[in-house]
Order: structure tokens, then C-alpha cells, then sequence
């Protein structure tokens, strides 16, 4: 059976579907974990540890449309050692996100809420963007925000960026911190590599996935 710790489920056997549903269902009645909603977008609260990183994707529509085709799917997530459930349609303001995660040999679910979609064309800037941005739910280890863009600029060059705040939430969380803080970089670049392939794939980009730009270190330090 799942143990719970600070609404926290993790469990030595993988979760059905069936347990998932569940859990989201009973976070879905939740509050978020932090009152700084949609700051990802610019700027940081104090308080946070943060990370900004982005990758070069390509040039042009083709390449646009093929990565929001990837985030509006949520296949960002790197699928061999975390899985995101989310209503099968594109992302909207208030869905439950409930990722599964595996790490030495140890299951655990996480529950976010979606706090922004952004599909926009910036005429001033020439700027083409799509973000989802999500928000943790007591059944999160941290507590904080995660933004994923797709960013296409005036030049042709299109990015795929991710944004996020974060901080341990309870004393399980605060006892694992540095071993959390290491996942949160490991997902960043693998969802980065991620993104780049997926979308080599589907057009004829030619931006190597080894390309990552890590924007902001990610430090405890940031903390305000």
C-alpha cells in the first residue's frame, strides 16, 4: 500500500491507474502550496531556490508547431523515469497533473495544478510563444511553480525554455532536499533533450540536443 507523509504518496510497488485517479481526484480539491502564482513568468519571489534553462531548437513554423505539439501533449517530461497524467486534450487553466515517478526502486506521486496557458503572437516583438505553467498541490515534495515555453523570436529562432521556483514544503522534503535538488537539474536537462529530439524528429531541424544553455545556476544561494 502507499504511505503518506505530508499528503506525500510514494509506495515500493508501482501505483495502477486506478490509485492515480484517485489521488488526483483528492488533490484536485486542494489548494495550492504557495501564494506567488504565475511569477515564472518574469521575475522570482524571495524565498525560492530557482532554475532557468533553454535549449536552441531550430528555425521557423515548422519547428514552432512541432514543439507545442510536444508540450501541449505534456511529452516533455523525461518518460523513462517520470510519467505525467493529465486529462488527454491540451493543457487548460485548473487541470490536475499528477506525475509518477521511479527513482532506486522507490515509486512516489506528485500533484500540480495548471496555473497558465499561454498561446500568444507578441506583434510589437514579433514574438511567437506557448507556455504551461503549473503549480504544486499538497501532494508535492516542493513547494512552487514550473514553466514550460516554447519561444519563437523575431529572427526565426525558436527555444524551449523552462522556468521554475522551488522550495522543500515539509520535513521529508526538507531531509531529501539535496537529493531533490539534483533530480530538479537531471529533469531539466533530460526534458531538454528530450524536446530537441522529439522535435528533430518531426521537422528537418538540425540543432544538436547536446545545445543546452543553462540560464540561471541552480543554487540554494537564490534564496531571498
Amino acid at each position: 500500500m502507499p504511505r503518506s507523509d505530508c499528503h506525500l504518496t510514494w509506495s515500493l510497488r508501482k501505483p495502477n491507474a486506478a490509485n492515480v485517479a484517485r489521488f488526483a481526484q483528492q488533490q484536485g480539491r486542494l489548494a495550492l502550496t504557495y501564494s506567488q502564482q504565475g511569477q515564472s513568468a518574469a521575475g522570482w519571489p524571495a524565498g525560492f531556490d530557482v532554475d532557468h534553462r533553454r535549449i536552441l531548437l531550430g528555425t521557423g513554423e515548422e519547428v514552432f508547431a512541432a514543439a507545442r505539439d510536444v508540450l501541449a501533449g505534456w511529452r516533455q517530461m523525461p518518460s523513462e523515469w517520470i510519467r505525467p497524467y493529465a486529462p488527454p486534450r491540451e493543457p487548460r487553466v485548473g487541470d490536475v497533473v499528477v506525475s509518477l515517478a521511479r527513482y532506486a526502486g522507490l515509486w512516489w506521486l506528485n500533484a500540480c495544478r495548471v496555473v497558465d496557458v499561454c498561446d500568444a503572437t507578441h506583434w510589437e516583438s514579433g514574438q511567437r510563444r506557448y507556455d504551461v505553467a503549473y503549480g504544486t498541490l499538497p501532494g508535492h515534495a516542493e513547494c512552487g511553480e514550473e514553466r514550460f515555453s516554447v519561444v519563437m523570436h523575431a529572427s526565426g529562432q525558436v527555444w524551449y525554455e523552462i522556468r521554475a521556483f522551488s522550495k522543500p514544503r515539509c520535513s521529508l522534503s526538507r531531509l531529501a532536499y539535496p537529493l531533490i535538488r539534483r533530480l530538479q537539474s537531471r529533469f531539466a536537462r533530460e526534458s531538454l533533450r528530450r524536446v530537441a529530439a522529439l522535435v528533430a524528429q518531426a521537422t528537418a531541424a538540425t540543432i544538436a540536443p547536446t545545445d543546452a544553455e543553462p540560464m540561471l545556476a541552480a543554487a540554494s544561494s537564490a534564496r531571498g
